[in-house]
């Protein structure tokens, strides 16, 4: 029995020590070309050197573990950096005299993270799998533990860490750069912890990105934390995500600073197409800059004044809707906004509550009709291209005058504009515009704007101010536009004024054709000339009057009447006759103290923003003239000062030829006579910013008289050789605004070019 005893000892203390030596293991180089064959059968696209293997007994996988030493690991000629290679063989397998590995572990030094990619994608996958992988991966480096099981299929697990790596999850998405992360694979689940990196200028923080391997797709779950410097949203135009897809088309130049928190679940099919999203996150964004209504109003609004910077806001998001609550700021102006966004129907819902400096937006508002600043209250409704809007406006701060219809309006005096509309590929349709200030009201209905904000279309506008009462309507005639005005008073300075002026009309648009007419009782002309009874009738062809009869009456039976139409060159030409000339003199600023005249006034368009023409005005006086009263002042002509100064200086005709475009009105010929005096002028009226540049010169009308008496002998006269001479005054005149620059010479002998200019002028009045 102790024999029986001492023998199983023996055999236990045999196979402990078995185990513990196998534990343990021992080395040979016996089985290289052994281990090498069974390898490279198993894997031919790699080659694997070794010095010799340890065999030892792996108890927890139940297997002989083969550790090699110092391996060498190639694939395509390039040396993998490994510093640990093991293999088990199940020791059932080996009893049946099967040496298949049944895993394989592989540990990393630092090797390229392109190239390990490439040879787990070349040797390990399946060909439908390898599409996803496909260029992915641009460089970086990786280390960390590999582990292969060679089971009913091949399963491979891995730990490690990522440096320094540039990658693309989808050619969709952002590059992911400098990423610096841990990661796991194990089964068919990949999970990236990233520890710093950056996709699009934002930097990554405690972020994390997984991805699942199902049956016939990938899914990738992206929490990603960032923060950072963010300047363009084209990084994500060709993602199908709602929110990015809606948002670039708007702000393709967007920039801000951001701290956000973000889901992102993506999935693949197993070439990499992208098949589903979903999204979900939260945003503080600062330093916003925004271009805010490039697709609205392109035509209308520079970039410097659609750009908004120093923004600030909170989002929320996910694939159905986005909710933003910030505030921007352009130059004077605020932007107080509330968006809620539903990216399913592709509609948005807009609060805007701005302090706007009209200054800013001159293309739209123009500083000749406002000035100051308003609040608008904005209700906009977006589907797709189509702008949807109800807007208040308070005007208390603003400063109105516009002179088309004399709707004025002081500086805190209380006032509002409601406007009610659409805007739709850069053409406004406006159901209602209502704008109120004290008694003054103005309702119109149903106006269309072109791009640059001229009118195309309108149902009826109806004008209550001080100055103006008449309604204007719409309607077909002939299948054409007919536009009808008729009131009791209607303010026509600007009518008037724009007979010379050699810039188009902004209020009709180019596009609009058709006919008008209108029957006014009282036209005010801003001089206390009314026009009674004012009729017209005209035709309009691309914004422009081609065709125009109108005439009224002044309170003593004078006559006005005014035509326009095609001369013999083809150009647009217009007359007028006037048995009061004030209200046209009116003006030329440098005009004033105007009384009595008649006048005759014609004009030829040379181009839509060039003309020429000539005044002819009769029997006037002229007093209260500053200028001309320094100029005789200056001159010592004390007599006919006194005169202007008093009842006025009288002349009989005086004519003006001129030529007017954008920059000049220009003065070809300007002269004057009467009874005491007269004149030439030659010079030019800058039409930016009425900047007045003339030379002239005076001569009393009894020199004139004594010029023409003595023709005979005018040599004599020029050369003082049989008298004193002829008497005049040189001046000149430049300034703008009333504030004017003058001086004088007083001259003896005048030149005879002047005075042969004079005596042709003389004589022709005579």
């Amino acid at each position: 029995m102790i024999k029986k005893f001492k023998v199983l000892f023996i055999i236990i203390g045999v196979f402990v020590s078995t185990i513990i030596f196998l534990s343990y293991g021992f080395q040979t180089s016996n089985l290289n070309e052994l281990i090498q064959k069974k390898f490279n059968e198993q894997y031919k696209k790699i080659k694997l050197e070794f010095k010799n293997v340890r065999i030892s007994l792996d108890i927890k996988d139940f297997a002989i573990k083969f550790s090699l030493n110092e391996p060498k690991l190639s694939h395509k000629g390039d040396l993998t950096n490994i510093y640990q290679t093991n293999f088990g063989v199940g020791l059932f397998s080996v009893l049946k005299g099967n040496f298949d590995p049944k895993f394989i572990e592989v540990k990393f030094s630092e090797n390229s993270f392109e190239k390990s990619i490439e040879l787990v994608r070349d040797v390990f996958l399946e060909d439908d799998q390898k599409g996803y992988f496909a260029n992915k991966v641009k460089k970086g480096l990786i280390k960390g533990d590999l582990k292969i099981y060679n089971e009913d299929t091949i399963k491979i697990e891995f730990l490690g860490s990522i440096k320094d790596a540039f990658f693309l999850i989808t050619n969709d998405l952002p590059e992911f750069q400098n990423i610096n992360a841990n990661i796991e694979f194990k089964g068919k689940e990949l999970n990236v912890n990233i520890l710093s990196g950056s996709a699009a200028g934002l930097n990554f923080d405690k972020s994390k990105i997984i991805l699942n391997e199902l049956t016939n797709s990938y899914k990738v779950a992206l929490d990603l934390n960032l923060a950072g410097k963010f300047n363009s949203l084209k990084e994500f135009k060709n993602l199908k995500i709602p929110i990015f897809e809606e948002i670039s088309k708007d702000f393709e130049k967007l920039s801000f600073s951001t701290t956000s928190s973000n889901k992102i679940d993506l999935e693949f099919d197993k070439k990499g197409n992208l098949l589903n999203t979903s999204i979900k996150g939260k945003a503080d964004i600062s330093n916003l800059e925004l271009d805010l209504f490039q697709n609205a109003f392109p035509n209308i609004l520079d970039e410097k004044n659609r750009k908004f910077k120093n923004g600030k806001l909170k989002a929320e998001f996910d694939k159905k809707s986005i909710f933003i609550d910030g505030i921007v700021f352009n130059q004077n102006d605020t932007l107080d906004f509330k968006i809620n966004t539903d990216l399913a129907k592709k509609t948005s819902k807009i609060n805007i509550i701005s302090e706007v400096n009209f200054v800013n937006w001159q293309k739209i508002f123009k500083p000749e009709y406002i000035k100051g600043s308003s609040k608008f209250y904005i209700q906009l409704n977006i589907n797709k291209d189509q702008y949807l809007f109800d807007t208040r406006v308070d005007i208390k701060k603003s400063l109105i005058s516009f002179s088309p219809i004399n709707f004025n309006k002081l500086l805190d005096d209380e006032g509002q504009i409601l406007l009610k509309g659409e805007v739709k590929k850069s053409i406004t349709e406006l159901d209602k515009v209502s704008i109120t200030a004290g008694k003054n009201k103005i309702e119109i209905f149903d106006l269309n704007l072109d791009e640059n904000f001229s009118i195309t279309s309108l149902n009826n506008i109806s004008v209550s101010t001080d100055k103006s009462n008449f309604k204007i309507t719409s309607s077909k005639k002939n299948n054409l536009n007919h536009i009808d005005i008729s009131g009791k008073r209607l303010d026509a300075k600007y009518i008037i004024d724009s007979l010379t002026s050699s810039k188009p009309s902004t209020l009709v648009s180019k596009k609009f054709n058709g006919t008008i007419s209108a029957n006014i009782n009282t036209l005010d002309t801003g001089t206390n000339d009314d026009v009674r009874d004012f009729v017209l009738n005209g035709t309009i062809l691309k914004g422009q009057f081609t065709k125009l009869d109108a005439n009224g009456i002044f309170s003593n039976k004078e006559k006005i009447t005014i035509k326009i139409s095609r001369n013999k060159n083809g150009n647009i030409a217009t007359y007028m006759l006037s048995d009061r000339a004030r209200p046209f003199i009116a003006s030329f600023n440098f005009i004033k103290g105007f009384e009595k005249g008649k006048l005759e006034f014609s004009s030829e368009d040379l181009s839509p923003t060039s003309s020429k023409g000539k005044i002819i005005i009769t029997d006037f006086k002229i007093r209260e003239i500053p200028v001309l009263a320094q100029i005789l002042s200056l001159a010592s002509i004390t007599g006919i000062l006194d005169t202007l100064k008093g009842d006025g200086i009288r002349f009989d005709n005086a004519v003006i030829v001129y030529e007017n475009d954008e920059k000049f009105f220009t003065f070809k010929d300007f002269y004057g006579t009467g009874p005491s005096l007269g004149f030439i002028v030659e010079g030019r009226i800058n039409n930016t910013d009425n900047f007045t540049s003339v030379d002239g010169n005076l001569i009393p009308a009894y020199e004139v008289n004594r010029l023409l008496s003595n023709i005979p002998i005018l040599g004599q006269i020029l050369t003082g050789k049989s008298g004193d001479g002829v008497f005049g005054v040189s001046f000149k005149i430049k300034g703008k605004d009333n504030n004017f620059e003058t001086t004088i010479n007083p001259i003896r002998t005048l030149t005879p070019r002047f005075v042969q200019r004079f005596i042709e002028i003389f004589k022709s009045v005579k």
